[in-house]
């Protein structure tokens, strides 16, 4: 007995030890944590030091991570530590990945800051696979073609004044056109390096595409404005509509001097886009200001000349820019960031998905990403291609974006609450502009205004780094809601206006805007009442097709396609929508082949007409595409060493547009009730475009007829 107590104790003992053990090892690793916002960065050295091939690798250097809910610890470097730390990314934590979601789904709170380093991660992986992949001939092409556009970037003009500016007291022209022997200092480049790459010709050429890549990936969003996209078209709404007006005012005049540079429409580059690339360029410029004055020796000097050279490649790369006598490279590069499977669209597929508690699983980023390859093809393009054996995983990856956008982003109670969001920015924005007096001075310059112009001046060039990051770093979703509620509860809520009900429910969650249109059931009700009065009086777009035939124009299996609808429609069966896709649909094609550019306000303007007779306060009408992700290139793959199209051994973009024919072309929303129920709204609704569009078929034929 006695003998088995000494035991039990031992036993005990022993154990507690190992606990012990265990709890001070964990200790001295959790010491190295340090909390960093929303994520965990944490370092640990590395004690190492290794000389290979005449290149001194890292010894004592900190491994920067970040541990992120989608990708496990992401691994950063020195210069995307001081990105991340600037006001300007941090912005980020309060910008809205998808604007008002979570009024309908509360747990997609999503933030673009998380989501730009998902993008980071992907982007880089994405590159460094595909080289490793790669045949030994392409990875060697590429990298010499990095290789001539760093020596390119050298002996541009400005670029040589900036380096004897600030290089020259360390460097000579012999030690910039040496730039092959400089090893960036950083253990992220060490880590990453692949195998194959020959480290004295091609370490540099690797290590300053794969950061750029990466600094691109991270900068792609930090344009947005509050609310994201929101924010952004209601901009862009009303930059087009003072651009309309005879006479501006003194504010309008303003606005647009502010505005003019982003609203451009040269390289249908988006509004966010332009601001971003403004802001990168100013971000990056920053840091090597900052970083110049730590130049101390010859190694430091090379360490800038790598930072001056990631700046240029990102901007490159973001911007989607050629050299004047360079090749294809940072287009094709630019895919990466932007493309029908790309870094963004990977990340937020999953990450978006997943914070609204809606289990779709994830994406199967290793079996993508690391059997990437880098291929060459016949007009020397450097493309990024999938493995074939990974097609249902690339199917899989279209078919998560689709639900994600049909039944969380286009879910229509989101898209009312973003109408609403976009039709308040567009009102304030005119009561501000519309009088004719100078801005609102501010008592302290570095406050943001709590008005709406704050939307723009926050974008505004100004001189100092230091007042335009302090303007910047408020112009976040808090500053705009501040904004609204203050609007609101100081003129609004008395009013009369469409705008109380409009702020109200937006900002109180008040229902006061009814949905006509909800899902698919719903907007077959209005297509079969088009349909039906089309079909009573078939003539004018019979004499429509006769005409588009007799002239040979490709649209005309597209309206052969509508008159067959037509011929086909039975009120009682649903089937041939469902093999055809709505009327409503199939007529916008018909519309874009020929040309008619209005035919949204057509269809606007004679809702409204309806909508007024029944005496409703206010109506919405939200037109909504949902794309299919591969109206972009089509992506490539890979099989058996050569370039395939994903089209030609997928159908997933057939059945993608085939659901796409079958998403409702508009929303509406009511405000008031009228005395007919939703159901005879609808056909109402319906009857009235059918007798429009009898009209605008008549307007082609003569417009046609005229032309012949």
């Amino acid at each position: 007995m006695r003998d088995m107590i000494y035991s039990v104790l031992l036993y005990y003992i022993v154990l507690l030890y190992l606990v012990v053990l265990a709890v001070s090892y964990y200790k001295n690793i959790f010491s190295f944590y340090g909390k960093y916002q929303d994520s965990e960065i944490f370092c640990r050295k590395s004690k190492n030091k290794k000389k290979e091939g005449g290149l001194l690798w890292m010894e004592g250097k900190s491994v920067l991570q970040i541990a992120d809910n989608i990708h496990g610890s992401i691994q950063i470097s020195k210069l995307e530590k001081q990105l991340i730390s600037t006001q300007a990314f941090n912005r980020l934590h309060n910008i809205l990945q998808n604007s008002t979601v979570y009024l309908t789904y509360p747990s997609n709170q999503t933030k673009r800051f998380a989501h730009s380093l998902g993008v980071l991660h992907l982007g880089g992986e994405m590159f460094k696979h595909s080289l490793i992949n790669a045949n030994d001939d392409v990875r060697y092409e590429f990298l010499n073609a990095i290789n001539e556009e760093i020596q390119l970037t050298i002996n541009h003009k400005e670029f040589q004044r900036i380096l004897r500016e600030r290089l020259s007291a360390f460097l000579d022209q012999t030690d910039i056109h040496d730039f092959k022997k400089i090893v960036p200092n950083d253990p992220l480049f060490v880590s990453s390096l692949p195998a194959s790459i020959d480290k004295n010709e091609h370490y540099f050429a690797y290590s300053l595409m794969y950061q750029s890549v990466r600094c691109a990936a991270l900068l792609h969003d930090i344009g947005h404005p509050p609310f994201s996209h929101i924010a952004e078209y209601a901009l862009k709404e009303v930059i087009d509509q003072v651009k309309e007006q005879q006479e501006l005012t003194i504010r309008q005049n303003k606005f647009l001097d502010i505005t003019e540079k982003y609203a451009s429409n040269k390289g249908k580059i988006d509004l966010h886009e332009k601001i971003g690339n403004q802001i990168s360029d100013r971000l990056l410029e920053s840091i090597l200001r900052n970083d110049r004055d730590n130049i101390n020796n010859k190694e430091d000097a090379k360490q800038h000349l790598f930072y001056l050279l990631v700046n240029t490649f990102t901007t490159y790369i973001l911007e989607d820019k050629r050299q004047e006598n360079g090749g294809t490279i940072f287009e094709n590069v630019h895919r990466i960031v932007d493309g029908s499977i790309d870094c963004d669209r990977l990340d937020y597929v999953t990450r978006d998905t997943c914070s609204s508690s809606v289990n779709k699983g994830k994406i199967e980023y290793d079996r993508l990403i690391n059997s990437m390859k880098l291929m060459k093809d016949d007009l020397g393009n450097y493309m990024f291609c999938f493995d074939m054996r990974t097609l249902s995983s690339i199917e899989d990856f279209f078919s998560k974006r689709w639900h994600l956008y049909k039944y969380i982003i286009f879910h229509h109670r989101v898209i009312k609450t973003d109408a609403l969001l976009g039709k308040a920015i567009v009102k304030l924005a005119w009561d501000y502009l519309n009088k004719d007096e100078a801005d609102t001075p501010q008592q302290n310059e570095n406050t943001l205004p709590f008005d709406i112009s704050g939307l723009w001046r926050a974008v505004e060039e100004l001189f100092s780094d230091s007042d335009y990051f302090n303007a910047l770093i408020q112009w976040d979703d808090s500053w705009l809601l501040t904004v609204l509620r203050q609007k609101y509860f100081s003129e609004y809520q008395s009013s009369e206006e469409v705008i109380k009900e409009q702020l109200e429910e937006l900002l109180s969650n008040r229902k006061n805007y009814y949905s006509l249109v909800k899902r698919m059931d719903d907007f077959c009700e209005i297509d079969n009442s088009i349909i039906q009065t089309i079909k009573d009086n078939r003539e004018p777009i019979e004499q429509l097709r006769n005409q588009i035939r007799l002239q040979g124009l490709p649209s005309i299996k597209l309206i052969d396609k509508l008159c067959e609808q037509v011929d086909n429609y039975n009120k009682e069966s649903v089937a041939s929508i469902l093999n055809e896709g709505f009327f409503l649909y199939n007529l916008m094609l018909l519309m874009e082949a020929l040309t008619v550019s209005n035919i949204q306000d057509i269809l606007k303007e004679t809702i409204e007409i309806v909508v007024k007779q029944e005496g409703i306060r206010d109506l919405i009408v939200a037109f909504k595409q949902l794309g299919t992700g591969l109206e972009k290139k089509i992506p490539y793959l890979y099989y058996h060493n050569r370039m395939v199209n994903l089209n030609n051994f997928s159908n997933i973009q057939n059945e993608l547009n085939q659901n796409k024919s079958l998403f409702p072309v508009f929303f509406a929303y009511l405000c008031g009730k009228g005395k007919l129920s939703n159901s005879e709204m609808r056909e109402m609704i319906g009857k009235a475009i059918g007798v429009r569009l009898l009209e605008l078929f008549e307007e082609l034929y003569n417009s046609l007829k005229q032309e012949k």
